[in-house]
């Protein structure tokens, strides 16, 4: 990209979303069972 420090910034906001979902889906999951 041309502005790479932005791209950087969503990418990395990208995953932490990502890996919060992932975390709370595991938790929800681990209440049930």
């Amino acid at each position: 990209c041309v502005t790479c420090v932005n791209c950087g910034y969503v990418e990395f906001f990208k995953l932490n979303v990502h890996w919060g979902y992932s975390f709370w889906l595991f938790q929800n999951f681990s209440a049930m069972a």
